[in-house]
């Protein structure tokens, strides 16, 4: 499957996620510049953890 950034079209180079080897999930690493609309709407909304809330991070769980 597609890296996040590819999922959500993201074209934030400056985003650690870019600079990592493929394998590595955007969970797994701190910094990333998660910035797309739902992200924010869960952190805003939940004030919780916007990984588990996440559609990418959904539909990763759902492939493995």
């Amino acid at each position: 499957m597609e890296q996040c950034y590819e999922y959500f079209r993201c074209h934030k180079k400056e985003c650690p996620l870019f600079k990592m080897p493929r394998s590595t999930k955007c969970w797994e690493i701190d910094g990333t510049l998660c910035h797309h609309e739902e992200s924010q709407n869960i952190i805003i909304k939940y004030n919780k953890d916007k990984c588990h809330y996440c559609q990418y991070y959904k539909a990763m769980l759902d492939f493995t």
